[in-house]
């Protein structure tokens, strides 16, 4: 009985022991805010990791609908902060005493570009960053007691410290949910007042415990694609219609190709960024104290064709100072182009969506351009004939003239018989003093415009041919060994 009694206390030690300890076990989740899918350019702003100036700050507010939307409720503690970088760092260096302050805020944008002021949580530390989601674990916590949150980075220049680039962050467009300002000569950045209002708000993650416990099974209701359907290789976000509300709420995303659905590697919070080479669906089980409620599976379609090439984006040293194209025109196509402008903001135009050429594969068409000054600008034109997002196979130098005055061009473009059937792109350029040698590199003046091209498939004959009689040029009789050439009363019109 002695033992017993020893087993029956023992059990009923460890049991309270389990209860205390209970009270203080804190679930951690992971939220991401923001499924927009763009990235800001090497020097485009809004950004937290902007080093293309060497100081700045940033201010990004998250509203209240969209953290309820996301789960996060009041009285939760944030312990991690995070932005994404999917690819492209473009040379972004170390960030100098790079600072990241957070406050609770009921608005659901900003008023002006004025900055609203918050506890520091994280920094100053100089930071550099890296591929991926770029987690920050907080020196402070910060407690969330709901509605809104506002979170402003910032980076002071040293003397030690250059200009960089910006690295290329994933952002959404919210109305009036950012603050940009940045300078090459402001050592007090992290104090600076007020900055450029703007909609291009960097996406964010945020790491978090505590809370009140979910109840109940999970309702997720559909899943949602921010892009449907997907070029092979675009990074696209999947999130979900409803949002389960509490801490202990646990996710896994699945996809199918074709053989059934199979669980995706960490792929554990309620959003998912993801590429895909074919189409695939996708869905989420969303659990809740043991008791799962799966999303309704979405197809996400797979996308080709024109659409999903991106190519090189050409640059000018002095762009619209002196030199551009004032016309390009096409004769002879299917349909044609006649497109007269201006300069193109930072020398570069793009007519893809708005002037088409089309023509049949084997056939050729007339092209023309002018420039606008009397100093002399060379011309190229390159035209994607396999589709591959390039200009520089064999065969896609399509024409080029030297430099002249007045500057006027014109020539003749043959398609080839073999040339990719669909659409693809046809790249101008005219540059001052020469000929462009490059669909890409850096001209020192003149412009740069794109055009789409559409390759058709030329149309079969029909019926029977009805050539008519034989023709000669020198009539019924010749003398030996004259020349002479024959041809068909009725010429075929395809």
């Amino acid at each position: 009985m002695r033992n017993n009694n020893y087993i029956t206390t023992w059990m009923r030690s460890l049991f309270t022991l389990l209860l205390i300890s209970g009270s203080f076990v804190s679930w951690s989740q992971t939220f991401t805010i923001g499924t927009g899918v763009s990235e800001n350019s090497s020097s485009g702003y809004s950004c937290p990791y902007g080093q293309y100036y060497t100081d700045g700050r940033q201010s990004f507010l998250y509203t209240p609908a969209e953290l309820a939307s996301a789960g996060m409720t009041s009285g939760m503690t944030v312990t991690q902060v995070g932005f994404n970088v999917p690819t492209n760092l473009n040379g972004s260096g170390v960030h100098p005493a790079f600072t990241i302050t957070m406050a609770n805020t009921a608005l659901s944008s900003f008023a002006t570009g004025s900055f609203i002021a918050g506890g520091t949580v994280y920094g100053p530390v100089n930071y550099t960053p890296v591929t991926g989601w770029n987690m920050h674990t907080l020196s402070s916590t910060f407690a969330y007691t709901g509605g809104g949150i506002i979170v402003t980075v910032c980076w002071q220049n040293a003397s030690s410290f250059v200009y960089t680039n910006n690295a290329s962050v994933q952002y959404t467009t919210v109305s009036n949910c950012a603050i940009d300002y940045h300078s090459d000569t402001d050592p007090a950045a992290c104090s600076a007042a007020a900055g450029n209002l703007n909609s291009l708000r960097s996406n964010i993650r945020l790491v978090a415990t505590g809370g009140s416990p979910c109840t109940g099974t999970p309702a997720p209701g559909n899943t949602i694609s921010s892009i449907n359907p997907v070029c092979s290789g675009a990074s696209f976000m999947l999130s979900l219609q409803n949002s389960t509300a509490g801490s202990g709420v646990t996710y896994q995303w699945s996809k199918d190709t074709g053989g059934g659905y199979s669980p995706i590697g960490g792929a554990t919070n309620a959003t998912l960024s993801t590429t895909q080479a074919v189409a695939t669906s996708y869905k989420c089980a969303v659990t809740c104290s043991g008791n799962t409620g799966t999303s309704n599976a979405l197809a996400v379609g797979a996308q080709s064709g024109f659409s999903c090439l991106t190519y090189c984006t050409p640059t000018t040293g002095t762009p619209c100072a002196y030199m551009w194209l004032t016309n390009v025109t096409t004769t002879g196509g299917i349909t044609n182009i006649n497109n007269p402008s201006g300069c193109s903001a930072g020398g570069y135009g793009d007519f893809t969506a708005t002037q088409t050429i089309t023509g049949d594969a084997g056939s050729s068409f007339n092209i023309s351009a002018a420039g606008n000054n009397v100093y002399g600008q060379g011309f190229a034109v390159w035209i994607d004939w396999n589709q591959n997002g390039l200009f520089t196979d064999a065969g896609e130098n399509v024409f080029n003239a030297a430099s002249t005055s007045p500057e006027t061009w014109s020539g003749t473009i043959a398609i080839p018989p073999g040339a990719t059937i669909g659409s693809t792109r046809m790249r101008v350029r005219s540059d001052y003093g020469s000929t462009p040698s490059s669909p890409c590199g850096a001209i020192s003046y003149g412009e740069t415009e794109d055009y789409k091209v559409t390759v058709t498939t030329p149309t079969a004959c029909t019926g029977t041919p009805t050539p008519g009689n034989t023709v000669s040029s020198a009539g019924s009789s010749v003398c030996p060994s004259t020349n002479f050439t024959l041809s068909l009363q009725n010429q075929p019109t395809t």
